[in-house]
């Protein structure tokens, strides 16, 4: 195996607006433009240092004070959960696992053990299994998009050994209760995650897994430092909730966006008169290739910009960073 590093270079590294091609991110009149770092190949890995912004404005004073619309808005596209690709800046995830997560809620037909170092819900027989989860308070009202849950599926996990049923409890801040299906009588190799919710200002939530059990197995446990042999069937890790929040990369004015760079010349000179600038921003992000690539339904990671076409006359952009190249000798 051999790996190069190079710096980032290139035509590759620059936004293009996607409609026409160009440089120019602001080419439109109005409206916003949305522009992505292209897909990366196998073997390819970018470790991003940060972003260059060149862009002309005759409205530096004005940009200064913020904006009713973002004038300028990051995204780092990221693949959080396996086949689940979310904006790091925009995702706050809720971890439900462990021991007091599992036991604070109602199990039915199930146990909890230590199966090979995760603690995991497991069927206690051929039956109907539950568990419903206790009821998390969230601190604000917040929005939920998505959700995952973990399985614990093996390749001691037998064709047909079980299907289940997902849901989602919810509370709004109105104080109306309402159960999400989230997937029904599916089996364990179908996709594990459930997105596009929608959900807005949920209070509280509950998630409920059903599990109708049809075959147990043997399963390797680890209880008081020993490992033994148990007998029933290993269903669920844990839950991810991904609450979507407000990005601390949306910018609604130039003052606001000091906060992760610096301009040249000062932002403060060139209110006085000059209209052609320079950003740099600091930003680290590693961005990989996966197994669940799919350029064509945005299945890969990025770096995204959204830029306000209003606020500017030329926009032009580019990645700072590294390329790694990995590849397998003949």
């Amino acid at each position: 195996m051999i790996t190069d590093t190079i710096d980032l270079s290139g035509l590759a590294t620059y936004f293009t607006d996607p409609s026409s091609g160009s440089l120019n991110l602001a080419s439109g009149a109005t409206g916003v433009t949305t522009a992505l770092s292209s897909p990366l190949k196998s073997g390819q890995q970018w470790e991003v240092s940060g972003l260059d912004f060149v862009f002309d404005t005759d409205q530096v004073a004005q940009l200064l004070k913020r904006q009713t619309d973002p004038i300028l808005e990051i995204g780092v596209i990221r693949e959080l959960l396996p086949g689940h690709y979310r904006d790091a800046y925009k995702t706050r995830v809720h971890a439900i696992s462990g021991q007091e997560d599992f036991s604070g809620g109602v199990l039915e037909n199930a146990f909890l053990s230590d199966v090979q170092g995760v603690l995991t819900l497991v069927a206690s027989d051929q039956d109907t299994c539950r568990w419903l989860s206790k009821s998390f308070d969230l601190v604000t009202p917040s929005d939920i998009d998505a959700i995952a849950w973990h399985m614990a599926v093996s390749k001691r996990t037998h064709d047909g050994a079980f299907t289940y049923t997902t849901r989602l409890h919810v509370v709004d801040e109105g104080g109306s209760a309402n159960i999400i299906d989230l997937v029904v009588n599916a089996d364990p190799a179908d996709k594990s995650f459930a997105d596009g919710l929608g959900l807005s200002g949920i209070v509280s939530f509950q998630f409920e897994f059903v599990a109708k059990v049809r075959a147990s197995t043997y399963f390797s446990e680890r209880r008081r430092g020993r490992l033994e042999d148990g007998v029933g069937l290993p269903l669920l890790h844990g839950v991810s909730v991904l609450e979507e929040i407000d990005s601390a990369l949306r910018f609604h004015s130039l003052s606001e966006m000091l906060n992760i760079g610096a301009f040249d010349p000062p932002v403060e000179l060139a209110a006085s008169g000059v209209q052609t600038m320079r950003f740099s921003a600091n930003l680290q992000a590693v961005l990989n290739t996966s197994k669940t690539l799919d350029a064509g339904t945005g299945h890969f990671e990025r770096v995204a910009l959204a830029v306000n076409a209003a606020a500017f006359t030329h926009f032009e952009a580019r990645i700072i960073g590294e390329e790694m190249i990995t590849r397998l000798q003949d």
